[in-house]
This record gives C-alpha cells, structure tokens and sequence, in this order.
C-alpha cells in the first residue's frame, strides 16, 4: 500500500530543522521518530502537530527542543526527532504544510538548544553558528 506524499518539518537534535517530503503510513512516521509515534498539539496554530516518539524520555533520546507556554516557560522537552504536521480539522489525513506556516515553524525551531540544569530548574541555551555568514 501506498503511503500519501506530504511536506512535513524534520526537526532533530543539534540540527537545523528541515522540510521533508514523507508518506503519512504508520511505519515512515515510526521509522523517523525511532520508535512509537505520539502526537500532540502544542501551538496557537490548531492544525499544527507534532509528531515524536512517545517513549522518548523512558528510552532517554538525545534532548531536542523545549516546547514553551504563552508566558515564555518551559511546558516540555521534547527528545529525539520530532516531526511538525499539518492536520487540518475535518481531514481524515495529514496534508503538507502550508508555505507560510512551514517559514513559522522553520523560524521556530531554527535554533537546536542545549539544556542546562540550574538552582532554579532548567534552562534552554540555544546552540548557533560560532560564526554566521554575511552576505555583501
């Protein structure tokens, strides 16, 4: 059986994120997250899933990116690859991502973050290019 064709967003540890096409078939998803797949719906933007491995935290995969409330706190790690979806209200499947909202979440998780654990809980520390590149 064929999986149906989307864009989705590959986002992993220590790497910039990335759109990807993927077939939406149980096993793809599977075999990008490492493991079984849980999603969730995190953002303002209600169409928008995640997509990770829902053991990652017992399995203890590389730490990714932190997920953050509207006042700016920590909510979740998430860890290991995570994928971002399109899953549209009334659709019975994922679509591609929207150009738009793939610049959002591309801009979003531009940043992978190290965590650090301090007196005060853990803190994201985002990781970029010791040097970035001008254009002249």
């Amino acid at each position: 059986m064929n999986d149906k064709k989307i864009t989705a967003i590959l986002v992993e540890p220590m790497k910039k994120p990335e759109a990807i096409e993927i077939g939406t078939g149980l096993r793809t998803m599977q075999d990008i997250v490492d493991g079984k797949i849980e999603m969730v719906m995190p953002f303002e933007d209600g169409d928008i899933g995640l997509i990770a491995n829902g053991e990652g935290k017992i399995l203890e995969l590389a730490p990714n990116r932190a997920i953050y409330g509207d006042n700016g706190q920590i909510q979740d790690i998430i860890r290991g690859n995570f994928l971002i979806i399109y899953a549209p209200a009334g659709s019975e499947s994922f679509e591609s991502i929207p150009k738009e909202l793939q610049e959002k979440y591309m801009d979003k998780f531009k940043h992978p973050e190290q965590f650090l654990r301090t007196a005060k809980g853990i803190i994201t520390v985002p990781v970029k290019p010791a040097r970035e590149t001008f254009e002249r």
